[in-house]
């Protein structure tokens, strides 16, 4: 029987919730440059190992994946999870050279302690119902200084005045597949919390030059022992 997370994440990827907002949609459809624009930032903070593991968290239909692919060459390699069985089967049609593993509802990653180099999380932190047991997972499948690049929403105080005054209603209505809101202390805050170190920060483009559309943040794996 699937969870109530694995029939969520179902329908979203399905297109059959409750839209209001523009950004209601599931995020199928990304440019290249697009693409370019996250990896141009994530990429400052790999060093020069080869032969590295990157894994895409919540890869979706596998386009981001499959860039990475493509960018990273052959001796890197990629590996995408994905909660939704219609996204893995829609990734794996698209892309069958590439992994992709079947998460449930559990936010465990299925993937052993000290494996991988890399983890991207794409526009989904943004739509975890448990945070906490994403990052505590991230840091168990990380190799020690492994990294977790992250782009999710940012919301200031000019932004929130915006929303409360024009968007209140639709921005935060009952059926978004939106359940998190971060700011770019508090999240700052969490990962510190749990266990690793802050590493950078890139605005992830603006509204009129300086109401952030989101985040994007690189975080290095602290070893806990």
């Amino acid at each position: 029987m699937k969870s109530s997370e694995e029939i969520f994440y179902d329908r979203y990827w399905k297109d059959e919730h409750i839209k209001i907002n523009s950004f209601d949609h599931h995020p199928s459809g990304w440019t290249l440059e697009n693409f370019e624009f996250h990896y141009s930032f994530f990429k400052k903070f790999y060093g020069a190992k080869k032969n590295l593991t990157h894994l895409d968290y919540g890869s979706g239909d596998g386009d981001f994946l499959n860039f990475l692919y493509e960018s990273l060459g052959t001796e890197n390699k990629v590996i995408g999870t994905e909660i939704s069985a219609l996204a893995i089967q829609t990734a794996k049609k698209k892309y069958p050279k590439l992994a992709f593993l079947k998460a449930d509802g559990s936010g465990l990653i299925p993937l052993q302690d000290n494996t991988i180099d890399y983890i991207y999380c794409i526009d989904v932190l943004e739509h975890l119902v448990d945070v906490e047991t994403f990052f505590e997972e991230c840091h168990r499948v990380l190799k020690n200084d492994g990294y977790v690049f992250i782009a999710t929403t940012e919301l200031t105080k000019i932004k929130l005045v915006l929303i409360a005054l024009f968007f209140m209603d639709d921005y935060f209505f009952g059926t978004s597949p939106h359940l998190r809101f971060f700011t770019r202390k508090n999240l700052k805050k969490l990962i510190e919390i749990k266990s690793f170190e802050y590493a950078g920060y890139k605005r992830n483009r603006a509204y009129l030059g300086f109401i952030p559309w989101g985040q994007m943040i690189a975080i290095k794996k602290i070893d806990s022992k």
